[in-house]
């Protein structure tokens, strides 16, 4: 079973179009492969193999790796390591201000000719910007409006079936309102950035081909690439400072990143991935 699941992928991991079966089918692939590469290589096998038998066993000391605990670092300055996984997936808004979350969603393979964009999600929320990729941004109340769970589109304004639009929601919380939150897994940021890579090009018969959409200006992932992977950084160095410092606990660990096999899940990247 996966430590992480789909509800990861959101904000800045957002997956488009989640809801629909076929992405969130494939999705999951992704989680099945890419959990289990990220845990050989940032455990090794021996390692991950004890973590995983550890965390069925409810072993302390492997829970403290997949939950987070606080621990003193080698200068005795308290620290926490936040885990592989979290499990609290919401929060109760408290009394001093109301709460604002803003959400991208991400919309394509439209009928041609359309003139509306439908999705539930956005019944009980406003739909702040449209923004019509290769074209600008939509004048609200001049080119759309928003009824309940639609996007309608105004004044000879469609869409054709190569055109992503992007539409920014926003969602106001009071007071005493419980609210979902969004989940941080160094797994979830290696997946993503697997999974925008894969998609920045396609599988032709002479090769790999960039996907370029027609009639629109492609806008490359590689800024994300590069976010999701430093960010995954930045978790595996907390990671990997809780391990060292326990090595007495972990020793196995030790040995098997004396190796530096897991070299690369420790250094940024470029826009370039290098």
């Amino acid at each position: 079973m996966s430590i992480i699941t789909a509800s990861y992928f959101f904000g800045d991991l957002l997956v488009a179009q989640l809801g629909q079966p076929s992405v969130a089918t494939e999705l999951q692939l992704y989680i099945d492969k890419y959990e289990r590469k990220y845990l050989d290589k940032m455990f090794g096998y021996a390692f991950n193999k004890l973590l995983q038998q550890g965390i069925t066993d409810s072993t302390q000391k492997y829970l403290d790796i997949l939950n987070g605990v606080e621990y003193l670092d080698a200068k005795g300055a308290q620290r926490k390591w936040a885990g592989l996984k979290e499990d609290d997936d919401e929060i109760v808004v408290d009394s001093v201000g109301d709460l604002v979350l803003i959400t991208e969603r991400f919309y394509g393979a439209h009928v041609n000719g359309a003139t509306s964009i439908v999705d539930n999600f956005f019944t009980g929320k406003t739909v702040k910007t449209v923004f019509k990729e290769g074209f600008r941004f939509l004048v609200p109340s001049t080119e759309w409006t928003q009824t309940g769970n639609t996007i309608n589109l105004l004044n000879g304004i469609t869409l054709n079936n190569t055109e992503v639009v992007t539409v920014e929601v926003s969602q106001k919380y009071v007071s005493g309102v419980t609210v979902p939150i969004l989940k941080k897994s160094p797994i979830a940021n290696y997946i993503y950035f697997y999974w925008l890579r894969n998609r920045s090009s396609e599988t032709t018969g002479t090769g790999e081909a960039t996907i370029k959409p027609e009639n629109a200006v492609r806008v490359g992932s590689q800024n994300k690439q590069r976010n999701s992977w430093n960010e995954m950084v930045e978790m595996n160095k907390s990671l990997l400072d809780f391990l060292l410092v326990n090595e007495t606990l972990y020793p196995e660990f030790k040995q098997y990143h004396m190796s530096q096999e897991n070299y690369d899940l420790l250094h940024t990247i470029n826009t370039l991935n290098l």
